[in-house]
């Protein structure tokens, strides 16, 4: 056996002298006779682990050299250099290379495996003098997966477009189209100027839950969430309209078109809200500043609901009576104006209405005779105006507190009377 070498530089191995050049390695099987260039010269090493060896290879020979190895490893080749040029995997069954880099042109290289002997080929076209090192090798971790940059490019896309109407039903020129997806992986956004009323945006990411808002200076901003679908039969598979041009349409609809006119966006305590404090204010927040003296004057609290209190003694079949029903404003009125002092903020878009002492909501012990209440803003003439003097009239809903139709008010329910007589 050759004895490894530790230094660098050219150097020919010395033959093994229990191996003639014709000979295989006691114990091992030799390597095929149809083998290409079987008339060469056959020279046999072994290669162990950790070592290096100095090659000084003949045109008129080739090396094989024996590879002593463990199942189910991994092992490098290394050139004098120290660059890889071949990596194996040693399996249960003779495996083929991983790859091979960084190979001298006139040297070849060859894998070849009989029963449990591996050998190592080497033949070149020139003299040549290599060093080579057999090691263990860890494999590199698999590769990273593909990532689309950005992410909802690797979504199908779809385009959507529409039309963007007034509450006039006239077609709304340089508003601002934007739509954005809501799922957190899927990072799109994109917005579009309308020309004539009209928009359209490309690569829209199909099968996402997407918010399509439009908005103008003076106007209010409306919302719709949409799931972009696939191209079928339908001539506008995604054609979102807001608001519409007064006739019937299947994209759009009236009460979800920009309006310039004032209206009610949020409350406190909200829309259909539980368990509220007899005693508790109430917030109101417009779209645009106000003018204040539109908002108090119409502002009223009316019974929704029909009950005979238990402290009412009256001959009467119901203490309070409603319509329970939140656009009809026929339910006893409770409280106007006059019960509350009124506190705006400096933009004049919100104003919180709280009772005045002695000032609350009728009650009662029996949590089966407590009614529930509305709000509205039409008690005197019916209309609210904003700043410019633009208002919305006594026939005109004016909440707009879902991505709904409009309502003419809104209710809630209040908690039983905490001081209960004996």
């Amino acid at each position: 056996m050759p004895t490894p070498s530790s230094s660098a530089g050219p150097a020919s191995p010395s033959p093994d002298p229990r191996l003639s050049p014709s000979a295989t390695p006691s114990g091992s099987a030799s390597p095929s006779a149809s083998a290409p260039n079987e008339t060469l010269t056959r020279i046999y090493r072994d290669l162990e682990r950790g070592h290096l060896y100095k090659l000084h290879i003949q045109p008129e020979q080739r090396h094989y050299y024996q590879i002593r190895t463990e199942p189910g490893k991994h092992y490098t080749l290394k050139s004098e250099s120290g660059h890889t040029i071949q990596q194996i995997y040693f399996g249960s069954q003779p495996d083929v290379p991983l790859g091979m880099t960084r190979l001298p042109l006139d040297l070849k290289m060859e894998f070849q495996a009989e029963h449990d002997a591996y050998y190592l080929i080497l033949t070149s076209q020139q003299t040549r003098d290599y060093e080579l090192i057999f090691d263990d090798f860890i494999p590199p971790p698999s590769p990273t997966p593909y990532v689309c940059e950005p992410v909802w490019s690797c979504y199908a896309h779809n385009t959507v477009s529409g039309r963007i109407f007034d509450d006039g039903n006239q077609p709304l020129d340089h508003a601002t189209v934007r739509i954005r997806a809501l799922n957190s992986d899927v990072p799109f956004d994109k917005s579009y100027t309308t020309v004539l009323g009209s928009y359209q945006i490309h690569h829209v990411p199909m099968g996402v839950q997407v918010e399509i808002s439009a908005s103008k200076a003076g106007y209010t901003s409306r919302r719709r969430v949409e799931v972009i679908r696939t191209n079928n039969s339908d001539i506008y598979p995604n054609r979102y309209d807001f608001g519409a041009d007064g006739g019937s349409s299947q994209f759009g609809v009236a009460y979800n078109a920009l309006s310039d006119k004032p209206e009610v966006i949020g409350v406190i305590p909200g829309r259909n809200a539980a368990g509220i404090d007899p005693q508790s204010g109430f917030t109101l927040k417009f779209s645009e500043p106000m003018d204040q003296t539109s908002v108090l004057e119409n502002f009223e609290i009316r019974a929704f609901t029909s009950e005979r209190l238990t402290v009412d003694t009256r001959a009467e079949a119901k203490t309070v009576t409603g319509s329970g029903n939140i656009d009809q404003l026929t339910g006893t009125r409770i409280w106007d104006q006059a019960a509350f002092s009124a506190d705006w903020n400096a933009e004049h878009t919100q104003v919180t209405f709280s009772f005045k002492p002695d000032h609350a909501l009728p009650t009662d012990r029996d949590s089966d005779k407590v009614p529930d209440y509305q709000v509205s803003l039409n008690r005197g003439t019916g209309i609210i105006r904003d700043k410019s003097g633009i208002g919305r009239y006594q026939n005109e809903r004016k909440f707009k507190l879902t991505d709904g139709e409009f309502e003419r008010s809104y209710k809630f329910s209040i908690l039983t009377d905490a001081n209960k007589p004996g």
